[in-house]
């Protein structure tokens, strides 16, 4: 990270100075345009003047400019250059700025060369004996002048760019050390940025729930394992009677299953919590899983003298298979559980706005709204008391809810206290 925030600034930086560059040098060079054509125009006004006051002006006198003087007659013969010999130039009636001189009086034109080789602005004034005189200066005479101001601003450059390397490397300093420091056991005791503050206060709810958790674990695995152990050493220890020695192995057998189930539930949590990639989605049949989980689910539902209803036809979606039945299974076996006798279930599927509307609702012993906010906490169970009265292990729902999340939906719980529970899920129908 901490190259990475150098990188970028030394990025930044290299650009601005770029961009800084080049349209410092359009508006140098703008400013000189138009000052070399100041220069011309008034250089020109001069020789003008001098010329026509005396004929022999160019002969009398020497010019040490940067601009080149030309006088040309009106056959286009060179008469006079003060930086190539007259005498090897071609006859310039041909050139632009001449033969606009003759039509409009002055003209100024920028143009290659070909006397000199190099990119030229000129300037051409008729005059009263029917000459042209010319003034020209090379662009080259333009970047010798400001070889001084460019050589500056690449040494600036280069200065800014050590500087902001220099500083580049403080501030990643700065800003990655405090970050490596974090004592991620107590979050909240860091001395670090205040942007920081609501991520430091998701480890610390992360590090509750974790402790909460691991509490939980012990506390719900330990339970059957007791009850494994006291009766595995009173058979182990006594001589009991064939009635005795099967009522314990039944005991035995069944909270082993429900160890097993628990043990499956964490791995599969866990397992959920752990997907970083996108679940294996395929089109999926609503009506053909509910049916199955209720078929599944039969026997308690008969045991329990409850009535269901399904309504649900034909709904077609994309899910996973396997994850969309666990949710419904947990869903439907909760409803029961938690039911009256002679209770019933009403299940409602169908496609509301590209959405697979999922419903389920029950007349169980309902929730209080105070408990409605953690049913969907691991181990989380409305019998705080742990009691055997109502089997589960407390993390179905959170199996749900992570289900629900994974397939991109939402999931909402409404409940009334010994009237009702009803649970709500939308997922999208998909592709």
């Amino acid at each position: 990270m901490k190259n990475k925030i150098i990188k970028n600034t030394l990025i930044i930086t290299i650009l601005t100075i770029i961009v800084t560059t080049l349209s410092s040098l359009l508006i140098i060079s703008n400013n000189n345009n138009q000052m070399i054509k100041e220069n011309l125009s008034q250089q020109m006004d001069n020789l003008v003047i001098n010329y026509e006051n005396d004929i022999n002006y160019f002969d009398n006198n020497i010019f040490n400019t940067p601009s080149r003087i030309t006088l040309i007659d009106e056959t286009g013969l060179v008469l006079y250059d003060n930086k190539v010999h007259d005498e090897i130039l071609e006859n310039h009636n041909n050139r632009p700025e001449i033969i606009s001189a003759y039509k409009h009086g002055r003209s100024s034109i920028k143009r290659y060369s070909n006397s000199i080789n190099e990119d030229t602005y000129y300037l051409a004034q008729i005059t009263s004996t029917n000459m042209i005189l010319r003034l020209s200066i090379s662009e080259n005479t333009f970047m010798d002048s400001n070889k001084t101001s460019i050589t500056i601003m690449i040494f600036i450059a280069i200065i800014i760019t050590i500087i902001a390397t220099i500083l580049a490397n403080i501030l990643s300093k700065k800003l990655i050390d405090p970050i490596v420091s974090i004592d991620l056991n107590h979050p909240l005791k860091n001395n670090t940025f205040n942007e920081l503050s609501p991520l430091l206060q998701k480890i610390d709810d992360n590090n509750k729930m974790r402790s909460e958790f691991s509490a939980n674990v012990s506390h719900e695995l330990k339970s059957p394992l007791t009850v494994i152990l006291g009766y595995a050493e009173i058979m182990a220890k006594s001589d009991i009677d064939q009635k005795r020695n099967i009522k314990f192995s039944n005991i035995i057998y069944k909270k082993t299953n429900q160890l097993i189930t628990m043990i499956d539930n964490i791995m599969q949590i866990s397992k959920l919590d752990e997907t970083t990639s996108e679940i294996n989605m395929e089109q999926i049949n609503y009506s053909k899983i509910v049916n199955m989980v209720v078929s599944e689910l039969d026997y308690k539902i008969v045991r329990s003298h409850i009535s269901v209803k399904i309504r649900c036809h034909n709904v077609i979606g994309f899910g996973n298979e396997t994850l969309i039945h666990e949710l419904l299974y947990n869903l439907v076996d909760n409803s029961i559980k938690y039911n009256k006798t002679n209770g019933s279930i009403v299940i409602n599927i169908k496609v509301i706005d590209k959405m697979v509307n999922i419903v389920i609702k029950d007349t169980g012993i309902g929730i209080s709204n105070e408990q409605t906010a953690r049913i969907f906490e691991r181990f989380y169970r409305i019998d705080k008391s742990h009691n055997q009265a109502i089997k589960g292990s407390g993390l179905g729902l959170s199996l749900v809810k992570h289900i629900v999340i994974l397939h991109g939906g939402t999931i909402n719980v409404e409940s009334a206290l010994n009237k009702y529970t009803k649970f709500t899920i939308d997922i999208p129908v998909g592709d």
